[in-house]
């Protein structure tokens, strides 16, 4: 909290007990302001004096979706996390449960959704940590540096791959796709052939950057490894992947694109 409030961040949190409340209040406390995303009743949590001294003092903020004097309930707890996640750069996990909490869900829900960076703590002492660094979470240990760098660098820093570069080796191994789809795919599967070139159902691109994906995917790569590799923005990539998924040339296997 004191290189978020040196660097001038403001919190944005459910305020919650526990890491929400503490965040708030250091924030607070050493010069940056927090934003509270509640869940639970505004006008009593409005009446508490710290909070309304920094309400006063315009270090803090209380937002709520309902009445004011809408009490405490799961499902707001958890609606309430898109907001959290929509609103910030990114955000910190710290502890999370496998499988289970709002932490949980909200952090799988915003990754899944890619509504911002996450970052979860580097610490297998939280099994949920873990597994959603496998989710695609960016892993995160204490440092000097920068956090609004860290927060704020491009998602997708990548120059687009000259797509006209391959096309002739693509045009040309063209086949290889259902090459590889005969070496792996069962009897059935091999009666599958990848559609043709320019259906309404896949762009004529598909096709050409299918057997380099396939030929070059190596061990295998998570979807954001991909989009580094191949040099395509992220969310193309994810489209290609899960085609080359449902085409039955690669297959996903904890969080890494493998081929079949």
């Amino acid at each position: 909290m004191e290189k978020a409030a040196a660097e001038r961040l403001v919190i944005y949190s459910g305020g919650a007990r526990g890491i929400d409340t503490v965040s708030e209040r250091a924030a607070v406390e050493l010069g940056s302001a927090a934003i509270s995303f509640v869940a639970d009743s505004l006008l009593t949590k409005i009446r508490k004096k710290d909070i309304l001294d920094a309400i006063i003092n315009k270090k803090q903020l209380l937002l709520s979706d309902v009445k004011p004097d809408v009490g405490f309930s799961a499902a707001r707890a958890m609606n309430r996390n898109k907001y959290i996640y929509t609103s910030s750069y990114g955000t910190f996990v710290v502890a999370s449960d496998y499988n289970s909490g709002g932490t949980w869900a909200g952090a799988t829900e915003a990754l899944k959704n890619e509504w911002t960076k996450v970052l979860v703590w580097q610490n297998n002492k939280y099994a949920g940590n873990e597994k959603l660094i496998e989710k695609g979470a960016v892993p995160y240990s204490f440092s000097e540096a920068s956090l609004f760098e860290l927060l704020t660098e491009k998602k997708e820093t990548f120059q687009q791959i000259d797509l006209f570069s391959i096309s002739g080796e693509a045009v040309e191994n063209q086949g290889k796709c259902a090459d590889i789809a005969k070496e792996h795919k069962s009897e059935e599967q091999k009666s599958r052939q990848m559609p043709e070139r320019g259906t309404a159902e896949i762009p004529d691109l598909y096709h050409v950057i299918a057997p380099y994906v396939v030929e070059h995917i190596g061990e295998g790569m998570t979807k954001e490894e991909a989009a580094e590799v191949f040099q395509v923005a992220k969310g193309q990539m994810n489209t290609w992947l899960k085609q080359l998924c449902r085409d039955s040339f690669l297959k996903y296997v904890k969080g890494r694109y493998v081929k079949r």
